[in-house]
């Protein structure tokens, strides 16, 4: 779990144009322990100190923990999205995008 999170934490800051030394900044954290939880090096990594991470990145800990297949930050990003509309907007759009899918697929 820890290389997927050190992999959503790396996107997210080169999405960002954050360098490392930003991130351990906004975070409270080290250069360096910023850099090995990005190499997926670091083996027990304290929940709070992962909020302060994952807060300085406009992340929430629901992206790495309800989603972990994904690290792409655009698809987490689409997620928010959809989770943040109303039922039948959320429900209008979805269908949109899986007819999209659905259309250049075949």
């Amino acid at each position: 779990m820890i290389p997927k999170i050190g992999k959503i934490i790396r996107n997210q800051r080169l999405q960002m144009s954050m360098t490392i030394d930003e991130l351990a900044e906004a975070s409270n954290s080290s250069t360096s322990f910023i850099s090995k939880i990005e190499l997926g090096k670091v083996s027990n990594l304290k929940i709070n100190k992962l909020v302060e991470i994952l807060e300085a990145l406009d992340l929430s800990i629901q992206d790495v923990f309800n989603f972990p297949q994904i690290s792409d930050n655009e698809t987490l990003e689409l997620l928010h999205y959809l989770e943040k509309l109303p039922e039948d907007k959320r429900a209008k759009l979805s269908e949109a995008i899986l007819s999209f899918v659905s259309a250049i697929q075949d």
